[in-house]
């Protein structure tokens, strides 16, 4: 009888575990923004213009890739496009911009500023 017991009460207990809800969500800590490290160089100056390609890192199955152009607009200026590939339709994106610098003494990049935009698809319709 105490055999049948624990069985029922580990099934039940198991059973439990298993509807619980569990959230998946990156930390937010907007009081303490860091650069993405990722290696990086630095362009000759007389480079104006420069772009990247992304393809897809699993990350679900809807992101595919997603296309930068960055460019130096003139007088402290700078100029970025960001268009990103989905293979479904997607009702909103955010995105995370960190603007970093190269600190020549350090000789490593600094961040100084960071920005954060949400974009929905009923402002966007096409």
């Amino acid at each position: 009888m105490k055999k049948i017991w624990k069985i029922m009460m580990s099934f039940m207990l198991v059973s439990a575990l298993f509807n619980l809800d569990v959230y998946a969500a990156p930390p937010i800590q907007h009081e303490q923004n860091t650069s993405v490290n990722e290696p990086s160089t630095l362009l000759p100056k007389d480079i104006k213009t420069d772009t990247a390609s992304e393809k897809t890192v699993r990350r679900g199955d809807f992101f595919v890739e997603a296309d930068l152009v960055i460019s130096d607009e003139g007088n402290g200026n700078i100029g970025a496009l960001a268009v990103a590939y989905m293979e479904h339709a997607v009702d909103e994106v955010y995105i995370s911009i960190y603007l970093d610098q190269w600190d020549e003494e350090k000789e490593t990049w600094e961040q100084v500023a960071y920005y954060d935009a949400e974009f929905y698809a009923e402002d966007y319709p096409e």
